[in-house]
């Protein structure tokens, strides 16, 4: 049997076990299927891949031993989640292409990689935590003062903010121009300046205001906790990227 035929055949399985799983209400069947992906994940993958594909097998495996089914139920999903980031993250590495950059090329080329904006949005994916989705709303190839962007973050708030302010490569600052569940008013605003042996001091600073005035003594110390976390995530975040470019040019 050629490799081709094995690998649609091995999917079939999976796919028959998932759906005796349903038919049954057995998730047995289930887990039973989620272990065939991995195995015949695990025969194809490229060889640099199969140590992780293993250790998440061998993960489910002790999972098993040491609480049966339930257990390896409720830590599947976690180890599955676990290898995708692995994944992901090794082509983070120089010189590997981010994952995020081979799909853009994979589905609409590699012209679209060009162009400064989808660019961009690539690399800002790529290292931004906090960052889930962004989408210019003017059309415009590249930043300009007035023009509207649609972000969404990890937690799920989405706004359109406007460039007020771009003086490369010193500041860039936005306003939220949209209506907002939770904000009356909100801003933002990265600087950069030269620090200490050659390196680059940045701040990045949140202006808001919520928009119930009896709730913001308490909402707003939430709110600024929880900004503070992912500020120094990011920062951290991004040096670990400038780092990275610095080491693989």
């Amino acid at each position: 049997m050629n490799r081709s035929a094995l690998r649609a055949l091995l999917w079939l399985t999976a796919f028959v076990l998932v759906l005796a799983g349903t038919l049954l209400g057995d998730a047995r069947f289930g887990v039973a299927a989620a272990l065939f992906v991995i195995g015949a994940l695990g025969l194809f993958a490229p060889r640099g891949v199969r140590p992780a594909i293993a250790a998440v097998a061998l993960g489910a495996l002790v999972a098993f031993l040491c609480g049966g089914t339930a257990l390896l139920i409720d830590l599947l999903p976690a180890l599955i989640a676990g290898l995708v980031g692995w994944l992901f993250a090794r082509t983070l590495l120089p010189p590997r292409r981010p994952l995020i950059a081979r799909a853009i090329a994979a589905i609409d080329g590699e012209d679209w990689l060009q162009q400064p904006a989808v660019a961009r949005y690539a690399l800002r994916l790529t290292w931004d935590p906090f960052l889930r989705a962004l989408r210019g709303e003017d059309g415009a190839g590249a930043p300009v003062v007035g023009g509207r962007v649609w972000v969404r973050a990890k937690n799920g708030l989405a706004m359109t903010v406007q460039y007020v302010t771009i003086d490369r490569p010193r500041r860039v600052a936005v306003k939220m121009t949209s209506r907002s569940k939770l904000f009356e008013r909100f801003a933002g605003a990265w600087s950069f300046e030269p620090g200490a042996a050659g390196g680059t001091h940045v701040v990045f600073r949140y202006g808001f205001e919520t928009r119930w005035r009896l709730l913001r003594p308490l909402l707003d110390r939430v709110i600024v906790g929880r900004f503070t976390r992912d500020l120094r995530e990011r920062l951290a975040a991004l040096k670990r990227a400038v780092e990275r470019a610095s080491s693989a040019a």
